[in-house]
């Protein structure tokens, strides 16, 4: 469940009234910017879309199945640790996004890039289309 807004800092108050975000199923905040006009052959899902997607401090996104392509954007201001998922019953890594990388020379795309070449879900997962072959990528706190 998503933090109420009266509980938010004023900041990210200001980006969900600004924005016109909705509480999300999995938690935080979002607004959804663009969606393909393909959808899947099995449902109408879109294939693919971009949501903004705020996580207000001491708030969790809750762990789901991602069915669609998604590209997350991480833009601070605060740290947030995206944590990968495995086969076993814990992640398989937790990789803290603060400023430093971003103060260390590394574009930030990077390490979002390196999500891609961790398998979230088995290859036999369903049929959801992905820019990289059966790969998928999990965001949590």
């Amino acid at each position: 469940m998503s933090i109420a807004i009266e509980d938010m800092s004023d900041y990210a108050r200001s980006v969900v009234n600004a924005l016109g975000m909705e509480a999300h199923p999995e938690s935080g905040w979002y607004v959804r910017d663009w969606q393909s006009p393909n959808t899947d052959a099995d449902s109408a899902r879109p294939l693919s879309s971009l949501i903004y997607f705020l996580l207000p401090e001491g708030d969790a996104s809750a762990w789901h199945k991602v069915d669609a392509d998604e590209i997350w954007l991480w833009h601070g201001p605060a740290p947030v640790t995206l944590q990968l998922g495995g086969n076993g019953p814990a992640p398989a890594s937790d990789d803290p996004l603060d400023t430093i990388t971003l103060k260390s020379g590394m574009p930030p795309r990077l390490p979002l890039m390196q999500c891609a070449a961790m398998r979230w879900f088995p290859p036999a997962y369903g049929s959801a289309r992905c820019p990289v072959p059966a790969m998928r990528w999990c965001l949590a706190w």
